[in-house]
């Protein structure tokens, strides 16, 4: 499938790569490099950064045409700094090693179908895997997001230990352009880090934020999730479930990239199109009732602590707990799925592994949407961010700011 395409520019050993997808980007992808570019030059130098100029053969032809502009201007100056007689100072991009996909180009553009911005870090991933160790990090980035002078270090030192294999970077959104868009965001980050909060306290292994731009992990453990999927949304999702299926996801702390809080319609959903919808439609952001989650939580332990009991007896157990929660796990034919992990896992600690390989990120967003859409709806964020809160015996401020400066605290963005 990737023999049209090909890895070009600096295309030798590393031991870091960074995998941006770019679509008409222009000035925001030259900034993103250039924070990069800030970071420590002896990590620059062990560090590939794979941009990929991508568009579809549906593609807006505005788009296309910044594209060949993008894909120019990195050839052109890559060239320099590969010149043995120019200084790495005389770059735009300082000491940075850079590799580009041309996937924009006619016959190089991506199909309509399954041509997003899956299919665009699938290029990325593949076409430098062969230039890491088998312990090398690949990094996921986007062409809007910005990171700190300590990106590399952070990521180096996170993936020395030999328990992380794959890991999400705190995150931070820039500040919107206007004061509506800075409204819509501060809504949408708190409602993802209250969702990722919930989580955490449901003792969910899924207890990570989706941001694409954020994800981490070894070459071994991404060949072992079955590498990148050609989702044209989601993909961060997907892939994400199966780092935590095959090796975890742990939280990477030191140090914040910095996604921008920009209206986007380039994929079917995301934080572009929901900052796009809530400025144009004026909806309200609304938030899982903290119930979903210690009715998660009282699920989730219902099973570890009785890995012994028959399908049958687990149901009955859960109907006592909550009949919305019962029902759920009925509908996901539970009672099936249970006797044939018992016969198949002996083992109680590999029953239970198994167990959350069945009770996934996705069917855990669907146990809390179907919690919601019964005893349990949805509401704004006065009424279900307070509580939350305290479940997690946090401080509990007035309003949205209040309440986003603490989750960012709490989860070392701030």
């Amino acid at each position: 499938m990737l023999t049209s395409w090909r890895l070009q520019g600096d295309t030798t050993a590393c031991n870091i790569a960074v995998v941006i997808p770019a679509l008409g980007e222009g000035e925001q992808l030259w900034a993103t490099l250039n924070s990069i570019a800030k970071n420590p030059r002896l990590l620059l130098s062990e560090t590939v950064v794979v941009v990929v100029i991508n568009s579809r053969v549906d593609s807006d032809p505005d788009l296309v045409r910044q594209n060949l502009i993008d894909l120019e201007y990195l050839q052109r100056h890559a060239n320099k700094y590969a010149n043995k007689h120019g200084a790495a100072d005389s770059c735009p991009f300082g000491a940075l090693r850079l590799a580009w996909i041309n996937a924009t180009s006619q016959l190089l553009q991506l199909p309509s179908k399954n041509g997003g911005v899956g299919l665009a870090r699938k290029l990325g991933c593949e076409l430098v895997l062969a230039q890491l160790p088998e312990q090398g990090i690949l990094v996921q980035l986007d062409a809007d997001t910005l990171v700190d002078q300590n990106y590399l270090p952070a990521l180096a030192i996170a993936f020395s230990s030999t328990t992380c294999n794959a890991a999400v970077i705190p995150y931070c959104h820039q500040r919107a352009a206007n004061s509506k868009e800075r409204s819509a965001i501060n809504h949408y980050e708190l409602y993802m880090r209250c969702h990722t909060l919930g989580l955490r306290l449901a003792g969910s292994p899924y207890a990570y934020h989706s941001i694409g731009s954020t994800i981490a992990c070894s070459k071994h453990a991404y060949r072992k999730a079955g590498g990148m999927n050609c989702r044209s949304a989601g993909e961060d999702f997907y892939f994400l479930q199966q780092l935590a299926k095959t090796s975890g996801v742990k939280h990477l702390m030191g140090t914040v990239v910095r996604p921008a809080a920009r209206i986007s319609q380039r994929t079917p959903f995301g934080t572009g199109q929901v900052i796009h919808e809530r400025c144009h439609t004026n909806a309200e952001q609304l938030f899982y009732a903290p119930q979903c989650y210690a009715l998660l939580r009282c699920w989730l332990d219902l099973i570890k602590d009785n890995l012994s009991l028959e399908g049958s007896e687990l149901l009955e157990q859960a109907r006592a707990i909550d009949v919305n929660l019962a029902s759920f796990v009925e509908q996901q034919n539970f009672a099936v799925i249970w006797q044939r992990l018992c016969a198949t896992h002996s083992n109680h600690q590999r029953r239970l592994h198994a167990f959350h390989e069945w009770f996934d990120a996705l069917k855990t967003l669907r146990c809390i949407k179907y919690l919601s859409t019964s005893a349990y709806p949805m509401a704004s964020a006065c009424h279900h961010v307070p509580p939350l809160l305290h479940m997690a015996e946090l401080s509990c401020g007035t309003c949205v700011e209040d309440w986003l400066q603490i989750l960012l605290e709490n989860d070392g963005a701030a």
